[in-house]
């Protein structure tokens, strides 16, 4: 998301995934094996990617924001600046203002050794040493270990995904806002209050147990008939959900998507010493920022048009502005998914023009909550001419070419259709469409 703003502000096309030419000569071969083939690469190439225990040593809020800020370039001032949770709603929205993303959440994936997916207890205890080791460095980070043993099935054998959360306003961001934004600039906080049942492990040491999507926090940790099932046809006798009973649980700001307490309170005080305008975008779902976007954008168009169903991280902020599609982003390729693109289409068939594209983002391993391809194009065709980008239907969830296809096919589609908006955004047409509805 920080990558995609930081570009799109450079005039640059982002590429959430750098692919060099070999890679993209790999992914084609192994494209050619089909799903299983692919999905045992995959699974295998999963123990390479992330650090070692040791590198977290170097983990700490200013570093992590740092690494934030260094995808800006430095120049000129900003009249507006976006702070929070991260989505590609975020991303949409920031570059809709023209304005740098300072995000909230960070993601390391550590390496552990190769464990067995449903193993919680040992993957969880090796994530707690990855949390003490970070709390060892910065205590004022909230640090959580994402497990997710269904839509990260393939990566949760070998690698520990942890999540930190800034809880306070680094230096560097404050240093960032002090050379770069004018005078009484626009701060805009996005405060995402979702939800999730996590277990408490230390003092701002969690485990989130699964994620958004069709499965909720409960069904993970105490299991169902469903996910049971679903677990015999992985060929696992795991049954009972992934609760440990020895920890407390505990309802928290989601992991991947929900804000956590402290950072907000810091960017507001810096706001008012400092004589910039603070606003707050608050949201139960970080969905509800996506229809946000998507409805502000409509507004500037002047009631409506072709849009762009994008997904997780496949985003390109520069080509919805470029060429005035309207950006309707969904946080993965799940039922709860699904449902939100089909009741934003029942609500806002007003502001439907004659094509609806979309994108679905690859996770390599067929779930419980999974919503089958044609089911995607049956709802949006409902609406309107439907154009797919990027997904082979025959390799759907295990396209591995989407990788290296998304940005090249929306780089012809931006020169294919360039018709850049002629109006610029501001956060007042965000807070005016707040006070209406």
């Amino acid at each position: 998301m920080v990558r995609a703003v930081a570009s799109t502000l450079k005039g640059e096309e982002p590429a959430p995934i750098k692919v060099n030419p070999l890679m993209s000569i790999m992914l084609r071969v192994l494209k050619l094996g089909g799903r299983k083939f692919i999905t045992k690469i995959v699974a295998s190439l999963s123990g390479k990617i992330g650090v070692e225990l040791r590198e977290l040593s170097r983990l700490s809020s200013e570093t992590a924001a740092e690494w934030s800020l260094s995808h800006y370039d430095e120049g000129g001032k900003f009249r507006t600046l976006v702070v929070g949770a991260p989505s590609g709603a975020a991303a949409h929205l920031s570059t809709m203002l023209k304005a740098p993303f300072l995000t909230q959440h960070f993601l390391v994936g550590v390496r552990h050794p190769h464990t067995h997916p449903d193993d919680v207890e040992r993957i969880v205890g090796y994530g707690l040493k990855a949390a003490e080791e970070i709390r060892r460095r910065d205590r004022s980070l909230e640090v959580i270990i994402h497990y997710d043993p269904v839509h990260d099935r393939l990566l949760s054998g070998r690698l520990n995904t942890i999540r930190v959360k800034l809880t306070d306003l680094p230096e560097s961001y404050r240093r960032f806002m002090d050379r770069r934004l004018e005078r009484e600039a626009t701060i805009l906080f996005l405060d995402v209050k979702y939800p999730w049942k996590q277990l408490v492990l230390d003092e701002n040491i969690h485990l989130q147990v699964g994620g958004l999507g069709g499965i909720r926090d409960e069904e993970y940790l105490y299991g169902s008939e469903r996910l049971d099932r679903w677990l015999r046809e992985q060929g696992s006798q795991h049954t009972g959900g992934w609760i440990i009973e020895s920890y407390d649980v505990k309802e928290l700001p989601e992991s991947e998507w929900g804000t956590y307490p402290g950072l907000k309170e810091e960017v507001r005080e810096y706001a008012e010493e400092n004589g910039h305008n603070f606003m707050v975008v608050e949201a139960e779902h970080p969905e509800n920022i996506s229809e946000i976007v998507a409805e502000v954008f409509a507004n500037k168009l002047g009631g409506g048009g072709r849009m762009f169903f994008d997904c997780f991280t496949a985003i390109d902020p520069k080509f919805n502005i470029t060429t005035s599609t309207i950006p309707v982003w969904m946080p993965f390729n799940c039922h709860d998914s699904y449902e939100f693109a089909r009741e934003f289409l029942t609500r806002h068939r007003d502001i439907v023009g004659g094509m609806i594209l979309f994108t679905l983002a690859p996770n390599f391993i067929e779930t419980p909550d999974q919503v089958k391809f044609g089911e995607w194009v049956s709802l949006f065709s409902e609406y309107a001419e439907t154009k797919v980008v990027a997904v082979n239907p025959k390799l759907y969830l295990t396209d591995i070419s989407h990788i290296y296809r998304f940005p090249k096919e929306i780089a012809e589609l931006s020169v294919k259709w360039y018709n850049p908006l002629e109006e610029d955004f501001s956060p007042q047409d965000v807070m005016e469409y707040l006070s209406g509805n």
